[in-house]
């Protein structure tokens, strides 16, 4: 793709259908119809696109440490007049009321790795009548994750899914996608290609119209990842993900290194700190925290040995399987 491109000879329309493929392929992961799942290059984007459709007077209710993807669309509504309401994450389900809107927090929580009640925050939301937008992006690819759950679910891809940066989608019901003005419309989300100029107003049916025109060169890689994901056999099975991993060993001249727990392949560990004072590592594929302390794959893979890597088709899915001292 890239040689093609230097050299000017191609068009879009194979790297739409790279597009296309990505879409579907997500759909079948996530048990959602292909027609239901928009396509763009953030969550926030997402995210601001349900928030502006809350009126005044609204109550959101999100966890209280989210991350600001989700928190920050909403909260620039409380100018005019939508109320959100901040709990802790075990408490969001108990906080839906009567007076909710709408319920958005993260599956699994990218400072920590803990993962959202979600069947008590479904059930409070249908019992009050709430909308439900979830940020599955710590969980899409590791965690199996029904999109036809909830009203909104968006997922960047940078993480388990294997994407690039500027790869993300949401899958919306029906009916909670008409609630919805496509203020991002432009050419990508119009009925046909054609419709690139001029009025009126002719776009997509379905969650097509809210559709943000591609990244292409991330889009191309994604449709790959995604189909290898969903080979059968190529995930890992649900009990595999939420066994523990081996036991950490010992560094003898800074202590031992605390015991590891495993939720699948979003990990909490204890290390010295001396680990974590490393200037301009890279976000990565998986979040390790220590109370406050929080670090990501990457870092871990520079620093720390056992690292195990599958390979299919030239891309590289790295798992850690165990932690051991970066000099043993």
């Amino acid at each position: 793709m890239v040689d093609e491109w230097r050299h000017g000879r191609t068009g879009y329309q194979g790297w739409q259908r790279s597009v296309q493929q990505a879409r579907e392929a997500f759909a079948r992961l996530h048990a959602v119809a292909a027609s239901d799942v928009v396509v763009g290059s953030q969550v926030a984007t997402f995210c601001g696109l349900v928030a502006l459709s809350l009126a005044p007077g609204d109550r959101v209710v999100c966890a209280e440490e989210d991350f600001t993807s989700v928190l920050f669309p909403l909260l620039a509504q409380e100018a005019r007049g939508v109320r959100v309401t901040l709990v802790p994450l075990e408490r969001v389900a108990d906080a839906v009321d009567g007076r909710t809107a709408l319920v958005a927090v993260s599956a699994v929580q990218s400072a920590d790795g803990r993962i959202a009640d979600l069947d008590a925050i479904e059930a409070a939301a249908a019992a009050h009548g709430a909308r439900t937008f979830i940020d599955a992006t710590q969980a899409c690819g590791w965690l199996p994750f029904d999109a036809a759950r909830f009203d909104y679910v968006a997922c960047a891809t940078y993480k388990w899914l294997l994407g690039a940066r500027g790869c993300a989608f949401m899958a919306v019901r029906p009916e909670a996608a008409e609630r919805l003005t496509p203020h991002l419309a432009g050419w990508f989300a119009a009925e046909t290609p054609k419709a690139s100029y001029g009025g009126p107003l002719r776009l997509a049916p379905g969650a097509r119209r809210l559709d943000v025109s591609p990244a292409w060169f991330s889009w191309v890689s994604q449709a790959g990842a995604l189909e290898l994901l969903a080979e059968p056999g190529q995930a890992l099975r649900s009990e595999e993900r939420a066994r523990p991993l081996e036991p950490v060993r010992a560094c003898p001249e800074q202590g031992p290194v605390a015991a590891l727990q495993c939720r699948a392949k979003i990990l909490q560990v204890g290390l010295p700190a001396e680990l974590l004072d490393q200037p301009g590592h890279e976000p990565g594929s998986g979040v390790l925290a220590h109370g406050a302390q929080r670090f990501e794959l990457p870092l871990v893979e520079r620093r720390l040995g056992g690292l195990g890597r599958y390979w299919k088709g030239g891309l590289a899915l790295g798992v850690l399987t165990r932690a051991i001292p970066a000099d043993t």
